[in-house]
């Protein structure tokens, strides 16, 4: 009797850990996918095409700052002091009301960069989770000639979209935002796989319960004889 109920609660310890090692793996998928996502929302970029043969080129690094969002735009091209905003739409297809005004773009000589550093009051997600995009006008005499336009799309720059790059190679992020990624990672990472735990300590204990039972299994039970 002794034994048999020893062999039902190494069952069931068994079946305890087999399930807390799904719920582990389980678990471990979403912390990747999370992570996943979560980088490529904490970063966005635009790279710029002129237009109207203005000669500009040039790109901005998005990144999150809590609700907020740092735009560090460096561009080459166009001598003078041009306007800047994020619009709703594509470059393709855009709304001409400006939705967030961005420092003006300054070029003021001939072999410098244009410049322009920005907080908005908006969450970065805000900006990916519908199309949004980057345009620079000519001056505030003549708003309605864009010299160049970018759309908003995850990711970070590499050196070769920046002004004068010519590698590959992921440029660091840039602005101040709440947190590196990698930290932000590990923290998402340790709180799932404490939940993990905590998940499969239940389910050990739970197995433990069942085994104290003073009621066998079915299959284990004496008969009373008169």
């Amino acid at each position: 009797m002794r034994s048999s109920r020893l062999t039902w609660t190494i069952k069931r310890l068994h079946h305890a850990t087999q399930v807390g090692a799904s719920v582990l793996v389980l678990v471990a998928l979403a912390v990747q996918s999370s992570a996943a996502q979560e980088s490529e929302t904490r970063s966005a970029k635009v790279v710029f095409a002129q237009l109207n043969d203005s000669g500009l080129e040039g790109s901005a690094s998005l990144r999150r700052r809590g609700d907020r969002t740092d735009v560090d735009i460096r561009t080459d091209g166009a001598l003078g002091n041009h306007p800047t905003h994020i619009h709703q739409g594509t470059c393709d297809d855009l709304d001409p009301n400006p939705q967030f005004p961005l420092t003006n773009v300054q070029l003021r000589s001939a072999g410098l960069t244009g410049t322009s550093e920005t907080v908005v009051d908006v969450p970065l997600s805000e900006l990916l989770d519908e199309p949004h995009l980057i345009l620079i006008h000519k001056s505030a005499k003549d708003i309605g000639t864009y010299l160049a336009c970018g759309d908003i799309v995850p990711g970070r720059l590499v050196a070769s979209e920046q002004v004068g790059g010519d590698t590959n190679d992921p440029l660091p992020g840039t602005g101040s935002g709440s947190g590196t990624e990698s930290g932000t990672s590990l923290s998402t990472l340790y709180g799932a796989l404490g939940a993990a735990i905590a998940v499969l300590a239940i389910a050990i204990s739970l197995a433990l319960l069942r085994s104290a039972s003073p009621v066998p299994p079915v299959g284990m039970r004496t008969v009373r004889r008169r």
